[in-house]
């Protein structure tokens, strides 16, 4: 395959003698270079009488035709550690003759090559060596949709590549992928991990907290809340409750009847000078006491309690300083 140059041939133009007009052969356009160093790529070819008038210096005969074009090259894979070994087919042509001229283009392929090495290493940066045809794809669709124009004139289209990876990248590439997806594994793993934990931690605490807010509510309730609690788990303790809210029964009336002779002991209790609240509290104490038939008797006089209950039946002892007297 034979690749002309963009450029094929220069032409000096002259006035005197008679010079035949230029005329552009299909495939080609004339680049005409003005005395004013100008250079004009007229639309329409240029007539006799254009040539005399205007006076060009030379003629640049420019092949505008596309032709393909092909270059192999290493494109860098995800990571830049491995290498996609890729041969890249295009076509070019002249989009812009005068550019071409003034920029003196005579090699085209590189020129292409130079421009698309950059874009082409950014797409296949975004690919493992194992995506070749997914990094193939995606050249067609960035690169290959539109015409590329280069600033010197020059136009890349019908761009396509074929990516490849020898074997000992391959192999590299595999054991990359499974140390990858190892890692990835292990990750999964002990994320999966730790969320187990901290539901497990949530429905401990949420069991704890229902436990203690249970308890809460059922020491609240006092004995007779806990004896229920205890008969309802296991019906057969119906006995053991009972023997336990009768213990707790004689415990609070011990402690009421020691406290009351307590504080009467102490002479600390006047009947008279108790608001009605007290009083019936120390009443209630006295019917605890009384129980059996001993009773507390206030003196008439002085309204004090004794110190000993009084049996039915007997009278109230005399008030003080009158111990032993006789009627």
């Amino acid at each position: 395959m034979v690749i002309r140059g963009p450029v094929l041939e220069r032409k000096e133009l002259r006035r005197l003698p008679f010079q035949r007009r230029p005329i552009a052969e299909p495939g080609t356009q004339l680049v005409f270079q003005m005395s004013s160093g100008q250079l004009v790529a007229p639309r329409h070819p240029y007539t006799t009488g254009d040539v005399w008038w205007r006076g060009p210096r030379a003629v640049y005969v420019i092949y505008t035709s596309p032709q393909p074009a092909y270059f192999t090259c290493t494109l860098p894979c995800a990571g830049d550690t491995l290498f996609f070994d890729a041969a890249v087919r295009f076509s070019f042509s002249v989009a812009d003759p005068v550019s071409v001229v003034r920029e003196q283009v005579s090699d085209p392929i590189a020129d292409c090559r130079r421009y698309l090495m950059e874009p082409l290493r950014a797409v296949t940066r975004r690919f493992t060596a194992m995506q070749p045809e997914a990094a193939e794809r995606a050249i067609r669709s960035t690169l290959a949709e539109t015409p590329i124009d280069l600033a010197n004139g020059v136009r890349i289209s019908d761009l396509r590549s074929e990516l490849t990876i020898n074997a000992e990248q391959g192999e590299i590439a595999r054991n990359l992928e499974i140390q990858t997806l190892r890692q990835q594994l292990a990750m999964r793993t002990e994320t999966d991990r730790i969320t187990l934990d901290k539901l497990n931690q949530d429905a401990d605490l949420a069991r704890h907290q229902e436990r203690a807010a249970f308890h809460e509510r059922l020491l609240s309730g006092g004995g007779a809340a806990l004896a229920g609690s205890i008969v309802a788990q296991d019906p057969t303790k119906a006995t053991e409750a009972a023997n336990f809210m009768i213990s707790l029964y004689e415990q609070d009336q011990k402690l009421a009847v020691e406290a009351l002779k307590v504080i009467m002991d102490g002479d600390q209790i006047r009947l008279g000078e108790m608001d009605s609240a007290v009083q019936a509290v120390v009443e209630r104490f006295k019917g605890m006491i009384t129980q059996g038939g001993a009773r507390l008797v206030p003196n008439q006089a002085t309204g004090e309690l004794p110190s000993a209950p009084v049996r039915d039946g007997q009278a109230a002892p005399p008030p003080d300083g009158d111990a032993g007297e006789q009627p």
